[in-house]
């Protein structure tokens, strides 16, 4: 399309006249604030004058126009401001940025505008106070259920799992179970330690899984620390293992214990002297041609074959399962401290090596049917010289 002479000349008038009002206009602001156009709006004319038909629309005059109110806003709002005690800023790209540290990590909320942080911020806000909340209320032995599940379920065996659940709850849930993990203090586990007095090795074996539990939670941000790290155990001392007198055998040999298999696997125990892991690996199969195979791994003696004595072939009359015992260890400790509190299953062993040397085995095959590698352990460790025994033997000398 062609222009008139006429038109173009009244073009040519107007461009004029805006760049006359652009450029007093321009002195006007600059005489109250020099820096406050970012542009020259003179060139924004230049830009827009070829193009008639936006000249007139007044649309070269509106776009001056925004682009001073641009510049005058971004002059006006503040570039850095406080948002509940964290710093919130305006970047050079035009995002806002809340920085804040939360558990001792830096984070940061990006927004266009500050409405935008803010929500994301109520809304962060209100997540870690109800994570707080449920923080604040887990108990000690919700804690150690989620830490065998989480942490060692898949790493050991079913049987080596539950005698660990077994331990934790017995020595630590049983005491402080019901409490807010993130209340215990260092100096409450150390009382606990302190009150197993005769646990042994059971105590370092404690010890080393109570640390690694508070350690986890203090990975997880449970607690602020890790309250187990100082335990002190201390040196183990012996709860010192007795052989059963004459009463305390007819005692168990005559008891009825809930669990009848209970009573079959403590006589076992008694009649052979077998370890308590010992007892609970023998399979039917094991027991032929007048013995027994005893299949201990302890040490180079452990396995073995000891005589089928009597009193244990009576045992497995009715017995017909391949697995002879398969109650759980936490059943059979418990029901024998009902029938002998003041025992434990190892000191059936004893009895038993107590009993041969008694009737006058020799010293040598009681060291053979208990897996020893030297006769020392045996005579030792195992036997036990009761009274009543010392002084028949005091009266043969008097003889």
């Amino acid at each position: 399309m062609k222009l008139s002479n006429s038109k173009y000349t009244i073009l040519l008038n107007i461009s004029e006249n805006l760049r006359s009002l652009t450029n007093e206009f321009n002195s006007l602001i600059c005489s109250i604030e020099p820096n406050l156009l970012s542009q020259s709006i003179e060139c924004n004319i230049k830009k827009h004058s070829l193009d008639y038909k936006k000249i007139l629309k007044g649309e070269v005059l509106k776009a001056a126009n925004t682009e001073t109110n641009k510049s005058c806003t971004q002059r006006s709002l503040p570039k850095e401001m406080m948002l509940s005690g964290n710093k919130l800023r305006l970047r050079a790209d035009g995002v806002w940025e809340l920085r804040l540290t939360i558990d001792g990590d830096r984070k940061s909320i990006y927004g266009k505008t500050q409405q935008i942080v803010k929500q994301k911020f109520d809304k962060l806000n209100s997540v870690l106070k109800s994570q707080k909340k449920k923080i604040m209320s887990l108990t000690v032995e919700e804690w150690v259920d989620q830490y065998l599940v989480v942490y060692k379920k898949a790493k050991i065996s079913d049987k080596a799992y539950k005698g660990l659940k077994s331990m934790l709850h017995r020595y630590i849930v049983a005491k402080i179970g019901s409490r807010p993990i993130n209340k215990i203090t260092s100096f409450e586990l150390q009382k606990i330690f302190n009150s197993y007095e005769y646990l042994g090795n059971t105590k370092l074996k404690l010890r080393f899984y109570v640390k690694d539990i508070f350690n986890k939670a203090y990975k997880n941000k449970l607690i602020k620390e890790n309250v187990a790290e100082d335990i002190i155990v201390g040196k183990a001392i012996s709860q010192g293992s007795s052989a059963l007198t004459k009463e305390e055998q007819l005692i168990l040999i005559n008891t009825h214990s809930t669990y009848p298999e209970c009573r079959l696997f403590y006589l076992y125990c008694l009649y052979s002297g077998c370890r308590r892991s010992e007892a609970l690996n023998l399979k039917l199969s094991d027991i032929k041609d007048g013995s027994i195979h005893i299949r201990g791994t302890k040490t180079q003696k452990s396995d073995r074959f000891i005589p089928l004595f009597q009193s244990i072939s009576e045992l497995f009359e009715n017995i017909s399962t391949e697995n002879a015992f398969t109650l759980s260890v936490s059943t059979l400790l418990r029901e024998f401290q009902k029938i002998l509190p003041n025992h434990t299953i190892r000191d059936l062993r004893k009895t038993f090596a107590t009993n041969c040397y008694e009737k006058g085995v020799s010293p040598k095959v009681i060291q053979k049917w208990l897996g020893h590698t030297t006769i020392a352990m045996t005579m030792n460790t195992y036997t036990e010289v009761r009274t009543k025994f010392e002084e028949e033997e005091i009266n043969k000398i008097d003889c």
